[in-house]
Formats: structure tokens, C-alpha cells, sequence
């Protein structure tokens, strides 16, 4: 803070020389003021974009509960990250989604009550595995299709090559033959 003051007194002085040097001393003067204003807004206001309330630390479940919470949390998906369960996760809404999980857990839901607390919630994609409806069945089956899809082409595109190429297994005259096999022996 003395720093920003010694800044502010400092650019003052360079703008009161200034001043003397020019004609426009209002000018110079307010455009000097508005800067330092703005400033010290801005350092005021940005302190409270680090400001987190520290999450209170839940205490240590029973062994058959932990477990029961670590498989519950590999089959939800994290609402932040790309593609991750939440055991997986190191975001904060994960660590917050995995307290309420563990909350919902202690007052006596079952995994699939859970789950669909969650499912309405946040919808189909807090499942990691989604359910099979008529909304998700391009995500089912989709990977099929395509595979499929490419085996065909694939397919007509080497028959359409060997009708083009009118690729005849060569003839071997009797001579031929016998001379071959002598050869092979």
C-alpha cells in the first residue's frame, strides 16, 4: 500500500511538470485523476475474487459406508469436468457433490434414491452411464452404426476394385505345373 502511495505521489509530480511545461493543465490533471481512480477501484474490488469459504470437513465414515460412497461415486459423472467420475475429480462442485452424496447417504437413501435425486437435478448427465430412452439411443447405438457403416463401404469399395481390376487366378500349362512341383521338392 505505501508503494501504490509513493506511485501516486510520484506520477503527481510528473504530472504537475507536465502541467508546467504544457498549456492544458486541467486536462492532464483529471485524465491523471480518473487513471488513479480507476486504479484503486480495481484493486479494491478484485480482493474479493479470491475470497472461498472453506467447505466445514465431514468426519470419518464407516468402513462400509466409505465403500459403499467410492462406487456410488464412480458411477456419476463430475457436472465441470470432461469425461471424469467424481472419485476422479479435483474440482470444488465434486468435492461439494460428493458431501451431498454423503449426506443423502447418512439420513438413509438408497444408492438408487440417490441417484435419482441427482438425475433430476442435474439431469441425465450426472449418470455416467446413461439410461437407455429414445433421447440416447444415437449415444447407444450410434458407434455401432458407424462402425458398420464403414465395414460396408469398405466392403463394396475392395469388391468394385477386384471387379475392376477382372483379377483371373493365372493358368499353369501341365508342363509348367510339373516343373513347379519338381521345383517345390
Amino acid at each position: 500500500m505505501v508503494s501504490l502511495l509513493n506511485f501516486i505521489k510520484h506520477k503527481q509530480q510528473r504530472a504537475k511538470s507536465a502541467i508546467s511545461a504544457s498549456k492544458r493543465p486541467a486536462v492532464l490533471e483529471f485524465e491523471f485523476s480518473k487513471r488513479v481512480v480507476l486504479m484503486l477501484l480495481a484493486c479494491a474490488f478484485s480482493a474479493h475474487v479470491f475470497a472461498q469459504t472453506a467447505t466445514p470437513a465431514m468426519p470419518p465414515a464407516p468402513p462400509e459406508l466409505e465403500a459403499r460412497l467410492k462406487k456410488l461415486e464412480t458411477e456419476l459423472r463430475c457436472l465441470v469436468c470432461q469425461n471424469q467420475t467424481l472419485a476422479e475429480s479435483p474440482a470444488g462442485l465434486a468435492g461439494d457433490l460428493r458431501r451431498e452424496i454423503r449426506l443423502l447417504a447418512d439420513s438413509g437413501k438408497t444408492n438408487e434414491e440417490i441417484k435419482e435425486f441427482l438425475r433430476v437435478r442435474y439431469g441425465d448427465f450426472v449418470l455416467y452411464n446413461p439410461p437407455m430412452s429414445g433421447k440416447t439411443y444415437l449415444l447407444w447405438f450410434g458407434p455401432f452404426l458407424l462402425l458398420a457403416g464403414g465395414a460396408a463401404i469398405a466392403f463394396l469399395m475392395a469388391r468394385q476394385r477386384r471387379l475392376k481390376l477382372d483379377i483371373v487366378p493365372p493358368s499353369m500349362s501341365e508342363a509348367e505345373q510339373k516343373r513347379a512341383e519338381q521345383l517345390l521338392k
